[in-house]
């Protein structure tokens, strides 16, 4: 693998937020109103306007694990290189 990936397509960590559930009566003081923060790091296999494609896994030409994160939650996005990061704030906190 060379700096620019798998056939060209970049190792990015994006921080990102996002939606979550609850279930069961609540008060209203004893609900979780925040988004929940999120960290997730693959291959960027594909960018519109609106979201960033990510793929955990590559083996002979198939993606697998491929998430799709609309651009409105990320919060920040970095380029990964191996050996170390090329751009951005670094990796996510555990």
């Amino acid at each position: 693998m060379d700096a620019s990936g798998i056939n060209g397509y970049p190792l990015v960590s994006v921080r990102w937020k996002d939606a979550h559930s609850e279930h069961g009566w609540a008060a209203l003081v004893e609900i979780n109103h925040l988004l929940a923060p999120c960290s997730s790091i693959g291959w960027k296999i594909h960018e519109t306007d609106e979201s960033v494609t990510l793929a955990a896994t590559h083996s002979e030409g198939s993606w697998n694990d491929v998430q799709v994160i609309p651009k409105v939650l990320i919060v920040s996005q970095t380029t990964l290189q191996p050996g170390g990061l090329s751009s951005g704030e670094g990796l996510p906190s555990p």
